[in-house]
């Protein structure tokens, strides 16, 4: 009786945190896939991949000057002119690289280059959502499952458990019967024994 209320007790809430954590999963993929923030580290890489490729596309000439071989050295050990003119000519380059855009009115002209552009990040916002979903929901499951069963488990069956003390402790219908059963026998073999000792006596 007591083992199958614990179960019981154990089962449900269970139960409670399967659900509770169901919807928070499911809050928490909805609003991954309503919004993206562009600054996170995958876009962020994506988007310079991608627009390195259109640049180069475009400017043959100053893409192969930016891969000529540089001083030796860590690149962050650049003297501070150096740095000024890597970053001009970083400038110059998606400055060039608009203009293009703006003063051709085919391929490369506003509309269709954004949707060229947002066609071609299509993976990246599906890459962000899938690292990030796969990353969180495993804290949900745990936060909410297994930390909170391990804190509030004990507790909770305590809890339920006192406020059936009495009928936990009855003792079933069968196991009455079966004593009852064992102490008709018992007085059974008592009178027995009686018997056999007056008999012994008398003979």
């Amino acid at each position: 009786m007591l083992q199958t209320r614990i179960q019981v007790i154990v089962e449900d809430e269970l139960e409670q945190q399967v659900e509770e954590t169901k919807k928070l999963i499911t809050n928490y993929i909805e609003s991954e896939a309503a919004y993206v923030s562009t600054r996170h580290p995958t876009f962020d890489q994506f988007y310079k991949k991608l627009y390195r490729k259109e640049f180069e596309k475009k400017n043959p000439e100053a893409a192969k000057e930016d891969h000529e071989p540089r001083p030796c050295g860590h690149p962050l050990l650049l003297s501070s002119e150096d740095a000024h003119q890597n970053e001009n000519r970083r400038k110059r380059k998606f400055h060039d690289l608009d203009d293009s855009d703006d003063g051709n009115n085919g391929e490369y002209d506003g509309d269709k280059r954004n949707v060229r552009l947002i066609r071609k990040l299509v993976p990246a916002y599906f890459d962000t959502v899938k690292s990030n979903i796969k990353d969180a929901i495993p804290k949900l499951v745990v936060k909410n499952m297994v930390r909170y069963l391990h804190e509030n488990l004990m507790p909770v069956l305590l809890t339920k458990l006192l406020e059936e003390v009495e009928e936990l402790f009855k003792e079933d219908q069968r196991t009455i019967a079966e004593r009852n059963h064992c102490l008709k026998l018992l007085e059974a073999l008592k009178k027995a024994e009686k018997c056999i000792r007056e008999i012994g006596q008398v003979y």
